[in-house]
């Protein structure tokens, strides 16, 4: 069992399972280094899609 990191980040979602207990190794095991903790701020979703833009763009 194991939560689909993936599909969240494909999607540009950030991930949200409550089965997460934020072990860190998908940030770590992470192909691109494109993974990271960090806070959504709800009021301004589009900051969340304008990092990820930059990201894609490297």
């Amino acid at each position: 069992m194991g939560i689909d990191v993936m599909g969240y980040a494909s999607q540009g979602r950030p991930m949200d399972d409550v089965q997460c207990v934020r072990c860190s190794a998908c940030v770590v095991s992470c192909p691109m280094d494109v993974l990271s903790f960090g806070r959504v701020n709800k009021n301004h979703p589009h900051d969340l899609q304008s990092k990820l833009y930059q990201l894609n763009r490297k």
